[in-house]
């Protein structure tokens, strides 16, 4: 049964297609007139990357997937380094706790969580929770670095007002309005 749920949880993560929960039919991560000449493939391709379920399941198993995804590599070598060290210091405390109890009792060979002693579970419920902290990081901090970047660049290309005064010599002051794109 256990294979079963793998397999099906497997076919999901890999064939399974990502749905937004309300259905649009254009695409609102850009509003721009027209596209600006100077604007770069990178900023584009930053523009119209959305973080949908699918990319959170993946954050779950990748750690730092969706920094990945803003583009913010570095706080996502981080997370993962972080990630890594909890998942490392979670085997070692579980296998070293199984080990001392095991030479206690000496007639049980099975791993079991309830068989450690409080120094070890303290020590692998803390891996554990650091692990679930920086999936939660991942997926709130980078949702939120995304869209602080495509509002940046929505603002860079995006309508502009401009006001201008123009004061001259014994002449009333005029205001003008002038908008770009």
């Amino acid at each position: 049964m256990k294979l079963l749920l793998y397999f099906i949880l497997i076919i999901t993560f890999t064939f399974g297609e990502d749905f937004a929960l309300l259905l649009e039919q254009k695409n609102d991560n850009f509003n721009l007139p027209q596209i600006d000449s100077s604007i770069s493939f990178n900023e584009y391709e930053l523009l119209s990357t959305t973080i949908g379920l699918k990319d959170i399941g993946y954050s779950l198993i990748i750690p730092g997937y969706i920094h990945y995804k803003a583009k913010d590599n570095i706080g996502a070598y981080y997370l993962m380094s972080i990630r890594l060290l909890s998942y490392t210091s979670m085997m070692i405390t579980y296998y070293d706790g199984i080990r001392q109890s095991n030479k206690e009792q000496s007639s049980s060979t099975t791993l079991n969580y309830l068989n450690m002693d409080t120094k070890h579970k303290l020590a692998f419920d803390t891996a554990f929770n650091i692990a679930i902290a920086t999936f939660l990081y991942d997926w709130i901090i980078g949702v939120n670095i995304l869209s602080n970047k495509q509002n940046l660049i929505r603002y860079k290309y995006g309508w502009k007002l401009n006001f201008k005064t123009n004061i001259e010599n014994n002449s009333s002051t005029i205001l003008s309005l002038e908008k770009k794109f």
